[in-house]
């Protein structure tokens, strides 16, 4: 049995939304879509548009199997906290096979590279991380800015990839759901 998780905020949700379940339904093949929402509050501890039921009850009707609400902590924070809260919840029912997540950058092969450099931290991007934000940059800012150089020194070919990569807000957070998937040790199989 094939079970393809989504982790989302639906706040609202919209056409796109529906795009994307129905196309994680086809590419993975599917029996069950469930979908991981957050509550009453969503990232960065914003009140929801709409009530959580409500929102749930949008998802149900527009094709998801089931709905499971992510912990207000972890749903109210960011990118990595709403990331690893939605893949926990999701690997604790114990039937999720895929993840599927919306992402600018869709070459799976380039997100794990990068997300493998972010999850692992070695010295190097430490280092040059602090230097970064020793110099004005915002935390996001600072991390892709020391990621991009640490790749750069790798492969510049793939640090010209990456750069785009980093930059663009959904796919950070598909870069923390491969890191949280990392760091859970879990079998989920990602599909951007």
């Amino acid at each position: 049995m094939k079970v393809t998780g989504i982790i989302a905020e639906y706040n609202p949700f919209h056409n796109g939304h529906l795009r994307h379940l129905n196309e994680s339904r086809e590419r993975t093949g599917a029996d069950y879509v469930v979908v991981a929402l957050s509550g009453c509050f969503v990232q960065r501890g914003d009140a929801a548009a709409a009530h959580k039921m409500l929102r749930a009850e949008t998802a149900l009707r527009m094709g998801a199997d089931a709905v499971f609400e992510i912990p207000s902590a972890a749903a109210s924070a960011s990118a990595a906290y709403f990331a690893a809260g939605g893949v926990r919840l999701l690997a604790g029912t114990g039937t999720v096979t895929h993840l599927s997540f919306g992402s600018e950058e869709t070459d799976l092969t380039l997100l794990g590279e990068i997300a493998e450099l972010l999850a692992d931290e070695p010295p190097a991007l430490r280092e040059t991380l602090k230097a970064e934000l020793k110099n004005g940059l915002s935390y996001p800012a600072a991390r892709s800015a020391a990621a991009q150089r640490i790749l750069a020194e790798r492969d510049p070919d793939l640090a010209a990839r990456a750069a785009s990569a980093l930059n663009a807000s959904n796919t950070i957070l598909a870069l923390e759901y491969l890191i949280a998937l990392k760091a859970q040790n879990s079998a989920m199989i990602p599909l951007a």
